[in-house]
């Protein structure tokens, strides 16, 4: 008989980093609404999920969506009385995909901000404004100047580029890169953020037969509106 990890459609674990902020965070004691946003396949918000939260994800590559409602519906889901919700859509347009009535706890953006435009991401921060409670935890995850895709792409405004190769199956995708203190200002300015950590990463990884290299930061913490 197979086992539950291998029946899952898409990735199979959470992202290494989103399963410290969750624990380091102590977000294992306490429960409440998650919002994710470029969720992919539910992966990050099945270790939530797990510990009682009520979830919400939304990616706007509906296949993604499928797997995460076939991984809940079918591997995931508990006798408890914790929800689950996964939309597909585009998180420029949040008010069109959210009700304003419900409040999340925490936010998690796992590498999504670097497929917008600067603007359109600082929009996605007021936007979130409405969405978010007054007190809770933030993660993001952001490629770096130092990512090779960079090296790989056409530049068309600061730290804005459009992917040209092929290597990681990402061409003519948007790529918009950050340095760690944009973000801060970014994140304090819009959501009020403080207790920010940081991580600074770098690993090389196939995609095919050919190497390459990542470079991503991330940063959580709290968020007080």
């Amino acid at each position: 008989m197979k086992s539950l990890i291998s029946n899952i459609k898409g990735l199979k674990y959470p992202d290494l980093y989103v399963t410290k902020f969750f624990f380091k965070e102590k977000l294992d004691k306490i429960t409440g609404n998650v919002l994710e946003l470029g969720c992919g396949n539910g992966n990050n918000l099945s270790l939530f999920y797990s510990y009682g939260y009520d979830v919400i994800g939304i990616d706007i590559n509906d296949d993604e969506i499928k797997n995460a409602r076939y991984n809940f519906e079918n591997l995931f889901k508990t006798d408890s009385d914790n929800s689950f919700q996964f939309y597909c859509g585009d998180i420029r347009d949040l008010n069109s995909l959210l009700s304003s009535e419900v409040k999340y706890d925490v936010l998690l953006l796992p590498n999504v901000i670097n497929f917008i435009k600067k603007e359109e991401f600082k929009k996605l921060l007021w936007d979130l404004r409405s969405f978010l409670k007054s007190n809770g935890k933030i993660f993001i995850r952001f490629r770096s100047p130092r990512d090779m895709r960079v090296a790989l792409s056409e530049k068309v405004g600061e730290n804005e580029y459009i992917i040209k190769s092929e290597i990681t199956n990402e061409k003519d995708n948007y790529l918009t890169v950050y340095e760690e203190a944009e973000i801060f200002l970014l994140i304090k300015e819009y959501l009020k953020s403080n207790n920010l950590k940081t991580f600074h990463l770098y690993e090389e990884n196939y995609h095919g037969d050919r190497k390459i290299f990542n470079a991503d930061i991330v940063i959580w913490g709290d968020f007080s509106l």
